[in-house]
């Protein structure tokens, strides 16, 4: 169960089908890309979201398919 803190995020997320940067996912929800920033590194830490490096940049993606 994911907080409705998070659920903007995540269903952002869940619509791109790959790895997302997080100023990517601002653009989605229509929210700052820092506080984007802030909520993904939250769902990695518990587990919801995968970070992967890829040179500079980071990208975001679900770790779990949601249904739809």
């Amino acid at each position: 169960q994911v907080s409705h803190r998070f659920l903007p995020t995540v269903s952002a997320l869940s619509k791109f089908g790959r790895p997302a940067l997080a100023g990517e996912v601002a653009e989605v929800t229509g929210c700052k890309r820092a506080h984007e920033s802030l909520v993904l590194n939250e769902l990695v830490r518990m587990g919801i979201v995968v970070k992967e490096k890829r040179g500079r940049k980071l990208y975001f993606s679900l770790k779990v398919k949601i249904a739809k």
